[in-house]
């Protein structure tokens, strides 16, 4: 299925799908996320470290850290949503469904 995707909202699951302190992968779009909740605060962003590159989703959350399991580097998880960060997508909650901001995905997409 090709799909063409646009600057939208994607649904991206339940905020059930994610208990709080945890993170879990979500594959949208052209796009590996990474979503994250603290203490019911949600937090998507691209899901490789920008480091050694390895899923963020694999790493283990501690208290307000996401922590990777690739080459250990610690990540503050409030500072994931600084809209000035490149890899970071703005979040909406609508009766409890989640929601990533996908833009320009279409544009960035290879074939």
């Amino acid at each position: 299925m090709n799909q063409d995707w646009v600057n939208d909202w994607y649904s991206v699951g339940a905020t059930a799908d994610v208990p709080s302190g945890a993170v879990i992968r979500r594959q949208i779009g052209p796009g590996d996320l990474a979503l994250f909740n603290l203490d019911g605060a949600f937090f998507a962003r691209e899901n490789a470290c920008s480091r050694c590159e390895q899923p963020l989703s694999d790493g283990k959350v501690r208290n307000s850290e996401v922590e990777c399991a690739g080459c250990g580097r610690r990540i503050h998880i409030a500072q994931l949503s600084d809209p000035s960060a490149a890899a970071v997508y703005p979040i909406m909650i609508v009766d409890d469904e989640i929601f990533v901001w996908i833009e320009n995905a279409a544009a960035n997409s290879q074939s």
